[in-house]
């Protein structure tokens, strides 16, 4: 329920294809922290933007997938 829920916040925020990239990351910030504030979820407000859409790399399927079981595998063998 919280993924659907989320996943219908990504699809509704107005950043998205954005060309002004500062104004992009500054607003996918606030609209994150005020999702983050209404869901009650506590957060650190002074916490700087890290990236834009743009200068992010998205991981490939495979990428995720061998992430995943490298977590698993070291959750198994340390816990």
């Amino acid at each position: 329920m919280m993924c659907r829920s989320f996943l219908g916040f990504l699809t509704s925020l107005p950043f998205i294809g954005s060309t002004n990239a500062e104004g992009e990351a500054e607003a996918r910030k606030a609209a994150s922290m005020a999702q983050l504030k209404k869901d009650g979820v506590p957060v650190i407000d002074h916490l700087p933007i890290i990236e834009t859409v743009a200068e992010s790399r998205r991981r490939t399927t495979d990428e995720v997938i061998q992430r995943a079981i490298a977590l698993v595998i070291v959750a198994v063998t340390i816990g």
